[in-house]
């Protein structure tokens, strides 16, 4: 009851306040002090020499298993490439007459519009005579 009936201090409650909340504070940055300690622990490492290194035979057969798959992917390669060339080159066959069938349907088109511009042409001399 001694606190009951005590006035509060406006600036008593505040320096308290702030004195509780710098505690907090450095509660919380030694947590996160451990927790950074605790993870960036460096690993140890295992070095030692071993007695069963590879064997020459062991090795030279692993080179001529990479050096057949090698090839293979090199004249898989090679394959693409000139399967590549003939595509480009029907393609390029196929462009170049296409070009020609426009040209041409370019030229007749320009023929027909001269036409159709002379034809009204006529056109129109012959309403004007005919209304005259």
């Amino acid at each position: 009851m001694l606190f009951a009936a005590a006035e509060p201090n406006p600036v008593d409650l505040y320096k308290t306040l702030v004195v509780l909340q710098f505690l907090g504070g450095l509660v919380l940055l030694g947590a996160q002090l451990i927790a950074l300690a605790r993870t960036n622990k460096a690993q140890k490492r295992d070095v030692r020499m071993v007695s069963d290194a590879v064997s020459k035979e062991d090795f030279d057969k692993h080179v001529e298993e990479n050096s057949e798959a090698s090839n293979s992917a090199r004249q898989e390669l090679v394959e693409l490439r000139a399967e590549r060339k003939a595509d480009i080159t029907a393609l390029h066959i196929r462009i170049n007459g296409i070009d020609t069938k426009v040209a041409a349907v370019e030229a007749t088109t320009m023929l027909t519009n001269q036409r159709l511009v002379q034809m009204d042409g006529k056109i129109d001399r012959l309403m004007d005579r005919g209304h005259k």
